[in-house]
């Protein structure tokens, strides 16, 4: 069975999906590395309040080190509603067809 997560690409959203990965670990992120944010950033607001910091356990490397990254950032906040539609769609269709 597969799962796809896409939250905020903030710590908020990274905090949830370290919590949702606890449950299935084989959950798969969608846009939501650094690559998207960097593409986006123009794009990104201001975090008013960090998460606490997700466990490290649960996200993988790159996911750890996007958590820091956004929390240095004084807009490391993207949210999903605000990517084009055309990069959701894509993302989304190539997540089913690799399932």
């Amino acid at each position: 069975r597969y799962v796809a997560y896409w939250g905020d690409l903030d710590t908020w959203g990274l905090l949830m999906l370290a919590s949702a990965r606890g449950h299935l670990p084989h959950l798969q992120a969608l846009l939501m590395d650094r690559a998207t944010f960097d593409t986006h950033q123009h794009l990104a607001v201001t975090e008013p309040v960090h998460s606490s910091a997700p466990s490290s356990q649960a996200l993988h490397p790159v996911e750890v080190l996007l958590d820091s990254h956004l929390r240095a950032l004084q807009k490391g906040r993207l949210e999903q509603e605000f990517l084009p539609s055309d990069v959701v769609q894509h993302a989304v269709r190539t997540w089913a067809a690799a399932g």
